[in-house]
């Protein structure tokens, strides 16, 4: 028991502000922070800005910083009708300054961002912690674990791939309307004809530039979509299914629970408690 002790005591010295996932984020925020913020932008593209800095124009996939010290402005500003898919995890305490110490978190003031090489593992990775801290089963201590081996992963990730070809940049905006519309019917076949190119030199391209095959990153699209109407609770599952994708709802509650670790009933009722 007293090592036991030992060990929780040791991940004490981190506190969680705030968590989120909003798939369709068209905010704008214009403040001065006393913690830290990881935001990863999945798809969309917005507008980050530091001080009187110039503006940077920020596209999905990439991850940014928000920090004390500078003004910091980001998002939409009012008029811009788009949005953009956006996760976060807000946070303070000693251990922080230990990070930076030690160059787990690293960024620069005048561009404190990292494009991402592999999106859906890295979003994977962010849902695992956003979702644990909405309905913790083991303490704070299983949540600074999560959040070090995501600071890790940016570290060992590849370099990230860049569109430079035509099929390439067409592949990448398909991506794009995927994540606006993940319930519409898809057929990856007809959309590499339209691109031009093979299914199968489509499917490599795909899976190069978002970690997944066409089908795969489909499948947990919709599931993130399903997820962010769980947590605002003003549908029925089956309805949920129904405007995600899914016209079997216990073949969406399999992959739901697959997904997120727990059935799509138990995930809204953790999230109604927060």
């Amino acid at each position: 028991m007293f090592l036991y002790n030992m060990i929780m005591k040791y991940f004490d010295d981190l506190s969680w502000i705030g968590w989120n996932h909003c798939p369709e984020c068209a905010a704008w925020i214009d403040k001065y922070f006393d913690y830290y913020v990881l935001d990863y932008v999945h798809s969309g593209e917005l507008i980050l800005q530091m001080d009187d800095a110039p503006p940077l124009r920020l596209k999905g996939p990439c991850i940014w910083w928000t920090f004390p010290g500078p003004r910091i402005r980001f998002g939409k500003k009012p008029g811009d009708k788009t949005t953009w898919d956006h996760r976060f995890v807000s946070f303070r305490g000693p251990r922080v300054a230990g990070y930076i110490e030690g160059g787990l978190i690293s960024y620069a003031s005048s561009r404190p961002f990292l494009k991402i090489s592999n999106p859906r593992k890295f979003a994977s990775s962010m849902d695992e912690l956003i979702n644990y801290l909405s309905s913790p089963a083991q303490g704070i201590a299983r949540s600074v674990h999560i959040l070090e081996g995501i600071l890790l992963q940016l570290h060992e990730q590849s370099p990230c791939p860049e569109a430079f070809s035509p099929p390439e940049k067409r592949i990448e905006k398909l991506i794009g309307k995927i994540n606006s519309a993940p319930e519409d019917t898809w057929d990856f076949h007809k959309e590499s004809t339209k691109i031009k190119i093979s299914y199968s030199h489509m499917r490599r391209v795909f899976r190069n530039l978002s970690g997944d095959s066409p089908n795969q990153y489909l499948l947990r699209a919709r599931l993130e979509k399903a997820a962010a109407l769980l947590q605002q609770n003003k549908l029925e599952i089956k309805d949920i299914a129904t405007a995600c994708g899914f016209s079997d709802i216990y073949y969406f509650s399999k992959m739901f629970k697959g997904r997120f670790k727990i059935p799509p009933g138990k995930f809204r009722a953790a999230s109604v408690m927060q």
